[in-house]
């Protein structure tokens, strides 16, 4: 094994897991430099495992030192310093400046978390890939129960926190490394569990590059090619080519010009998340360069890549013999904002669910689905009973549409979404006006019912302000009227008819709420800003006059036009 620079390191990883129980939160400071303050909980007992325990090979990483903490020693913490292998370990790859990004947030389909992974960052080799290729450990065990944070922004006060113990069959699918405010981040990173496997040791790994987007679950899958990226654009060139993929990498010329074997492979997944491969794209592109200076290059494309399916770039692995090793996914995120996107997939069609008489129609833009269903249920949230299944036509610009010959207004409805051979059950509609709690399904409004025409006028609005007089205030919608000061009808406390509630007041007689906004209006005021208004993924509107987490300033959009 090799040894590379070790700074401290905490595994805390949570990996989705079994919520075991709450507890206030609180700061302990270890007396060890290796291990950082974190939260504690003073009934925890963990024990800090034996360092000395990891058999060396070719597949186990090698850091700069060994642990400076006892190997049998206990300690009341709640996070476990692990710097050595455990039950499951995440590698972690990036060339970008990720050095301050040592918090960790990670999610799956019923929970997201957010933990510290590390100080200054672990970074570890293996004999495998060389010395060129550092990785970002998070070591996991089974047998520990860790403390995480419940909210993305990082607030020990207020946050709830909560103790879990890792288990395998609930784990999680995503994971983004990022800096305690949540600037810088990497992206988002999916993680397939269905596909993990043990190693020689019996632990479970996966290797993570952010360079390709490249997510493997056993080291000699790991690509040590050449190529850091490729991306698809649809910006006209100047060989006047609009689907082109931007590579960048080193000594690319080795492989583009003087190399053979390069292609594109479509694919998609079965049933259990392996990739199942189309028919390869063969590349053929010449260039004139000295060779071994080639780093970036445009490659030309004949027609645009099709979004209903992924692409992996293969080429020879120059660091492997010249065996033809995947170079990584192709990102389509560039392709996302240019103007041949918009050209093929922009349209103006009214989304969402729209009644017009006795006739209800529901669209939904999906360009990279091939295949939507409508799940239709009753109008009765607390007994939705079987839904009613319709399957919906796709057209070219990949709006998908299903048309009831009725007016279904009240009614609540959900979609499954078939994206890559993946279908996705029980999707809320993202242009729905309104839901359920928490915003598991989505509810069909009918605008045009004299119960909403009222609402619908914009006339009465104050007149045009310039923007140099202009004077803003930002208002949560909450705070303004949650005080016990506020002395408003009780059931409108917190809640949006509390803002619009007129006589209210101090003991002093010093207006409060709608009030209090107009006097500030009198003096000057000129706009009020709202903070988010729409469903706040976090909270759970179930309990919202319990739950400490029913408090949220809003940046995390469950349904981004449902207030």
């Amino acid at each position: 094994m090799k040894k590379i620079r070790l700074l401290s390191f905490l595994s805390l990883t949570l990996a989705t897991l079994t919520a075991v129980g709450c507890n206030p939160a609180g700061n302990s400071s270890s007396s060890s430099s290796s291990s950082p303050a974190s939260s504690s909980q003073d009934s925890s007992v963990v024990s800090t495992p034996d360092s000395s325990s990891s058999p060396s090979s070719s597949s186990s990483p090698s850091s700069s030192s060994s642990s400076s903490s006892s190997s049998n020693q206990e300690a009341k913490v709640t996070i476990a310093e692990e710097t050595e292998p455990q039950d499951l370990n995440i590698y972690f790859r990036s060339d970008k400046a990720q050095t301050d990004c040592d918090w960790v947030w990670a999610w799956n389909s019923s929970k997201s978390y957010l933990f510290q992974s590390s100080r200054g960052g672990q970074r570890v080799t293996f004999d495998k890939l060389g010395d060129a290729f550092e990785f970002t450990p998070i070591y996991i065990d089974f047998d520990h129960d860790y403390t995480v944070s419940t909210s993305w922004s990082y607030d020990p006060a207020t946050n709830t926190q909560l103790s879990i113990k890792s288990d395998l069959s609930n784990m999680f699918t995503g994971i983004i490394f990022r800096s305690q405010s949540g600037s810088p981040q990497t992206s988002d990173l999916t993680i397939n569990p269905a596909l993990m496997k043990k190693d020689e040791n019996g632990r479970y790994n996966i290797f993570i590059d952010e360079n390709s987007g490249s997510v493997v679950y056993d080291i000699d899958d790991f690509s040590t090619n050449l190529i850091k990226s490729i991306t698809y654009g649809g910006e006209t060139t100047s060989n006047g080519n609009v689907y082109h993929l931007n590579v960048v990498g080193k000594s690319l010329d080795t492989i583009i010009v003087y190399g053979k074997d390069i292609s594109l492979r479509p694919y998609t997944f079965d049933a259990v998340g392996n990739k199942v491969y189309g028919e390869s794209i063969d590349i053929t592109e010449a260039c004139h360069q000295s060779k071994g200076t080639l780093t970036s290059r445009n490659i030309s494309l004949s027609k645009p890549l099709d979004l209903q399916q992924k692409y992996e770039m293969f080429a020879p692995d120059a660091n492997d013999g010249g065996k033809i090793k995947s170079c990584g996914e192709v990102n389509f995120k560039k392709f996302y904002s240019s103007s041949a996107f918009d050209a093929d997939y922009y349209t103006e069609e009214k989304l969402g669910a729209t009644v017009e008489g006795d006739r209800t129609t529901f669209k939904v833009w999906s360009p990279s689905a091939s295949e939507i269903t409508l799940n239709l249920y009753s109008d009765d949230s607390s007994a939705l009973g079987a839904p009613e299944v319709v399957k919906m036509t796709r057209s070219e610009k990949g709006v998908f549409t299903a048309v009831e010959d009725k007016n279904l207004a009240g009614r609540y409805y959900t979609f499954d979404v078939t994206n890559y051979g993946v279908t996705t059950k029980g999707v809320s509609d993202p242009y729905a006006r309104s839901s359920d709690a928490n915003g598991k399904h989505s509810m069909v409004v009918d605008f045009t019912s004299k119960d909403y025409v009222q609402h619908a006028s914009a006339t009465g609005w104050a007149p045009a302000v310039k923007p140099s007089n202009t004077t803003i205030m930002e208002m949560h919608t909450k705070d303004m009227t949650w005080d016990e000061s506020w002395n408003g009808e009780k059931a409108n406390r917190g809640k949006y008819l509390g803002l619009s509630e007129s006589n209210t007041a101090l003991e002093d007689g010093a207006k409060t709420g709608f009030d209090y906004v107009k006097d500030l209006h009198s003096q000057g005021l000129t706009h009020v800003q709202l903070m988010p208004v729409y469903d706040f993924a976090s909270v759970d509107e179930t309990k919202l006059d319990t739950a400490p987490e029913s408090y949220n300033w809003g940046y995390d959009p469950q349904q981004y036009n449902v207030p």
